[in-house]
């Protein structure tokens, strides 16, 4: 919306490029985001890479148009771009905790073109919002690390927590639980092909008897020799 703005005010072509090289972008990183879905759904990472390639040129690109929405000297089109600019940066410092040094460049995409525009707009008053923009990047950066910090505390904990919920407490072995789990998984993966007429599957189930009482004796033969073998301890 900007950049149609941006042609009707100034009649130019830039902002024509700025609108193709937008939904060209767009359409790209959509593909990507399904490839990614699709992938990991089969247990793999997928083009990760190419997204954040993606979504990197579309911030150099929205830098570029803000710039030259700034220095057209339109006012309606300078505070457009300003809050388009800080909107950006404020979700970024958000959405892209995970990953700070990629949601710093695109920080920095965004706001540094905007800032030289806005230092050298013929607009009234807009090289006082220029020479602010540094103090509020700055202090965004700071809440995207702290963001950061508490995600990676949350995550630790949920793994752990998870770890704590399939894994038993004194071997460290998978319990009930995770077998479940990875059962119900296999079956799921193997379901949807089973029913479209793929290679059908089963799976089999069996009951030993006196399997707790011979684990029982072996763990307290195990034990007893620990204990003969260490008396003090």
């Amino acid at each position: 919306m900007l950049a149609v703005g941006a042609t009707v005010v100034t009649g130019d072509r830039w902002p024509y490029a700025w609108m193709a090289a937008d939904l060209i972008l767009f359409a790209v990183r959509f593909l990507l985001m399904r490839e990614c879905e699709r992938t990991r759904k089969r247990g793999g990472t997928g083009p990760l890479a190419g997204l954040m390639a993606a979504g990197g040129s579309w911030s150099v690109i929205f830098g570029l148009g803000c710039y030259g929405c700034v220095v057209s000297g339109d006012m309606a089109l300078a505070v457009l771009a300003a809050l388009n600019v800080a909107g950006v940066v404020g979700v970024v410092s958000s959405r892209n905790a995970a990953t700070p040094r990629y949601a710093i460049f695109v920080m920095l995409a965004v706001s540094l073109p905007f800032l030289v525009g806005a230092l050298f707009s013929p607009a009234p008053g807009m090289s006082i919002v220029g020479f602010q923009v540094p103090f509020y990047v700055a202090g965004v950066i700071i809440v995207l690390l702290q963001n950061h910090a508490i995600n990676a505390r949350m995550i630790r904990a949920e793994l752990d927590n998870r770890d704590l919920a399939i894994k038993d407490a004194l071997t460290g072995l998978p319990n009930r639980i995770f077998l479940q789990e990875k059962l119900r998984g296999m079956c799921s993966e193997l379901a949807a092909p089973a029913a479209n007429g793929g290679r059908p599957f089963a799976v089999l189930s069996m009951d030993l008897d006196g399997f707790n009482t011979s684990m029982t004796a072996s763990a307290t033969r195990s034990a007893t020799c620990c204990c003969a073998r260490w008396p003090n301890d």
